[in-house]
């Protein structure tokens, strides 16, 4: 996770108590805001997003307490984790009092260098994972965002497109049916064949078409599925193909019956077709 510049607020009415905990925790990746009561915190805290607030308990007019739920009841700053820093003469009753006015933490006077750094270097950690964790989020909304859009151009694509396919579609079948009745008594049995054959892969396309629109309306997760005869789908493939396998030379055997399997039909007759396809051109 790359490293940000994050922001601390120290508060303190003692300049020397902000140096020194400056000095104790700096690193390059942190700004350090200082502040000497209560309303300047305050003010820091409604104009910036801090990480970590270092807040000591007694101050003049505002003391610690105070401010801690003040910050805890704004939703800019309820969210900011802050560690109350006070004399170790304190008792239990002011320790569970910080607590319930906001406090995650407690460091106590005077401070050890190494437990103080690692308290905060945790807390810092826990920022930057939210962080990230958000700035991931973000991405995810722009990426549905971009898909929502695709979806909707694909959608308008696919009517579009099988409006367009159905016109000569039509035709093609109205007139081979046409070509059909009147001629059917004069045709030989191949012609006949011929037309049959046409007839069966223009119903082919037809659902082909309507499985082009329910696809780009429904998408993939809703496509309906239904048992399928993978032998009869192979059957009606081969008759298809059969100007691409005669050409080729090429033969296909069931050598064992093939299942009978939950698939979409029209996806699984385009994974079988193009299989087979694929084989033929490679022979």
């Amino acid at each position: 996770m790359k490293s940000k510049k994050v922001k601390i607020l120290l508060v303190d009415d003692v300049q020397a108590n902000l140096l020194a905990l400056e000095a104790l925790l700096a690193e390059n990746n942190r700004t350090f805001y200082w502040a000497n009561n209560g309303e300047e915190a305050l003010g820091l805290a409604y104009r910036n997003e801090f990480a970590l607030i270092i807040l000591d308990v007694q101050m003049p007019e505002m003391d610690g307490f105070e401010l801690a739920n003040i910050l805890k009841s704004k939703n800019r700053t309820q969210q900011v984790p802050i560690i109350f820093v006070t004399a170790s003469r304190f008792n239990t009753g002011d320790v569970l009092q910080g607590y319930n006015e906001g406090a995650v933490d407690y460091l106590f006077k005077p401070l050890n260098n190494h437990i103080t750094q690692s308290k905060v270097n945790a807390f810092i950690d826990l920022f930057l994972q939210r962080k990230f964790i958000e700035e991931m989020n973000n991405q995810l909304d722009e990426k549905n965002k971009e898909l929502k859009s695709s979806n909707i151009a694909l959608e308008d694509f696919a009517n579009i497109v099988s409006h367009d396919l159905k016109e000569p579609l039509r035709t093609i079948s109205t007139f081979l049916d046409l070509l059909y009745r009147k001629n059917k008594d004069k045709l030989d049995k191949d012609s006949l064949e011929f037309i049959d054959l046409c007839t069966n892969s223009a119903a082919r396309l037809d659902t082909l078409i309507k499985a082009l629109r329910s696809y780009a309306s429904v998408g993939y997760r809703n496509v309906d599925k239904q048992m399928v005869d993978l032998n009869d789908s192979v059957k009606i493939i081969r008759e298809q193909l059969r100007q691409k396998i005669n050409e080729r030379k090429a033969k296909i055997k069931i050598i064992n019956p093939l299942p009978i399997v939950l698939v979409n039909e029209v996806q699984f007759h385009q994974l079988f077709q193009n299989i087979i396809i694929h084989c033929i051109a490679i022979l």
